[in-house]
């Protein structure tokens, strides 16, 4: 049985070892920053551990949770500690732990944050090679002895993270016609399995819904749908991207479960 351990196994990876646990073959490790946690992590069939980066791997058992087919690394910046390249930092150093580790597949989930405001269509190559997610990304994909396949998601949503929570009731806000980049659990989750299954390591890709609506009618429709005041916007332009997914759907073969975001309210 293969394994796979996931480095942050919170929102998103406890869909992504549901996913695999289902669909057998697999055994999963999953690490928390909190012991309280680990209950959690093993009443879903999850193999706990405590694991923290600060900035080098730190825990109990850190040779058993390394011991993995692949690794899928779901941490998400924390800036306000150790100041703004902490993370990065984090980074460096797994790469540095990792080189010493039978792990030779990794996954980084990253985020369409890399890329700068360019009031276009985005792609790949149109990432801001200054910025510490850049950084970090590339101290991944240049180590060896593994191969790392980058993943930019655009913004998460899906269950209990509910977008109509996250603007409702706010009010004179810009940008109200500028396009949104986001993707749901269940494509995240797909997406990353697909990737493993097949063995696409080595490369990045952009992570969006096919659907770029605007800000106004996602979060109107959406505060909407759960019963909350929409947002208002001002009418002020503001700086935009439009992140292509193209890549990933060529080399992959997939599809979008939700490709239109509107239609989820």
């Amino acid at each position: 049985m293969k394994t796979l351990s996931i480095l942050g196994c919170g929102w998103l990876g406890r869909a992504v070892a549901a996913k695999f646990l289902n669909n057998g073959g697999w055994h999963v490790n999953g690490s928390t920053t909190r012991p309280e946690k680990c209950p959690e992590l093993q009443n879903l069939s999850i193999n706990p551990f405590t694991i923290s980066l600060a900035p080098t791997p730190t825990g109990d058992n850190l040779a058993t949770f390394f011991a993995a087919d692949a690794l899928l690394v779901a941490i998400p910046p924390k800036r306000k500690t150790g100041g703004s390249d902490f993370y990065l930092h984090q980074i460096k150093s797994l790469a540095t732990h990792l080189a010493g580790t039978p792990v030779r597949r990794v996954i980084f989930v990253s985020s369409t944050s890399v890329y700068p405001e360019l009031n276009r269509e985005v792609f790949e190559a149109d990432a801001d090679p200054l910025s510490d997610l850049f950084k970090a990304e590339h101290a991944l994909l240049e180590s060896a002895p593994f191969k790392t396949t980058v993943l930019r998601f655009g913004g998460l949503i899906g269950p209990n993270r509910n977008p109509g929570n996250f603007l409702s009731g706010k009010t004179d806000l810009p940008g109200g016609d500028s396009p949104i980049n986001m993707i749901h659990q269940h494509d995240c989750v797909n997406i990353i399995h697909t990737l493993v299954s097949n063995d696409v390591f080595g490369d990045v890709f952009n992570a969006c819904a096919d659907h770029h609506p605007t800000k106004k009618e996602f979060y109107t429709r959406a505060s909407q749908a759960a019963g909350l005041p929409p947002p208002v916007f001002n009418g002020q332009a503001a700086p935009f991207k439009i992140v292509n997914s193209d890549k990933l759907k060529s080399r992959l073969g997939y599809e979008f479960t939700f490709g239109d975001l509107l239609d989820l309210y």
